[in-house]
C-alpha cells in the first residue's frame, strides 16, 4: 500500500468527503449510474450479492437487461472490519438473497465463484460494473485491475464502502496509475470509462 496516498487519505480524504454514518437506497453510484445512463437497457455485474439487497436497488433504478451477480457464498475472512463468515452461515446467506431475489433470478444470473476466478466466466463489455467483495487492500486492488478491463467504453466501474482506509487507498491508487477520473459521493467511488 502506497504510504503517500494512504496518508493523504488519512488526513484529507475523509473530512473533504464529510463521510457521515448513515443508510440510503439507492447507493450513490446507482443514483450516478441512472444520470449517467438514462432509461437505456444495460447490463451489470455486482461483485459481493450477500443477501441481494443492492441487486434489488440496482433493478428497482436502472433499466437492467441483464444482471450478473458474483458471490462465492464460502467461507469468508475479511480483516477490514473484522468479518469473518464461515459456510455455514454464508449459506444462510444465500438463502435469504433467493428469497429476496425470486421475482428476479430470471433476469439475473449467479456466478458462485470468487471475484478472480469469474472474471474469467464473465462476458466483456459489461456497462456498469459494481464492487461490493471483500474490502481488503490485496482483495480491492485485485478487482479494479480485473474488472475495469471488462467495463465497456463510456460505462462506469464503482464501489462501496470507500470511508474503509484499504479501499481507499487501493481505489485512489488504481486511478492516479491509469490516470482515471475519480467522482466520490456518499460511500460510494465512481470511474467512467473514457469513449
Amino acid at each position: 500500500m502506497n504510504q503517500t496516498i494512504k496518508s493523504f487519505i488519512q488526513n484529507n480524504v475523509r473530512e473533504k468527503l464529510n463521510i457521515q454514518a448513515s443508510f440510503y437506497n439507492p447507493k450513490g453510484a446507482t443514483k450516478k449510474a441512472k444520470e449517467h445512463f438514462g432509461n437505456r437497457k444495460i447490463t451489470v455485474a455486482e461483485i459481493g450479492v450477500y443477501e441481494g439487497d443492492n441487486v434489488k436497488s440496482l433493478f428497482k433504478h436502472l433499466n437492467i437487461s441483464k444482471l450478473y451477480g458474483i458471490d462465492h457464498y464460502g467461507d469468508y475472512i475479511q480483516k477490514e472490519g473484522g468479518v469473518i463468515i464461515n459456510s455455514i452461515q454464508n449459506k444462510k446467506i444465500e438463502e435469504t438473497m433467493k428469497w429476496r431475489l425470486k421475482k428476479l433470478l430470471g433476469r439475473m444470473e449467479l456466478i458462485r465463484l470468487t471475484s478472480d476466478a469469474a472474471v474469467d466466466v464473465l462476458p466483456d463489455d459489461i456497462d456498469f460494473i459494481y464492487i461490493d467483495g471483500n474490502h481488503d487492500y490485496e482483495y480491492v486492488k485485485r478487482d479494479l485491475e480485473n474488472y475495469f478491463l471488462k467495463v465497456k467504453k463510456g460505462g462506469m466501474l464503482a464501489g462501496n464502502d470507500i470511508q474503509y482506509l484499504s479501499v481507499a487507498c487501493a481505489v485512489v491508487e488504481f486511478a492516479n496509475k491509469y490516470n482515471l477520473d475519480l467522482e466520490f459521493y456518499k460511500f460510494d467511488w465512481i470511474i467512467k470509462k473514457r469513449k
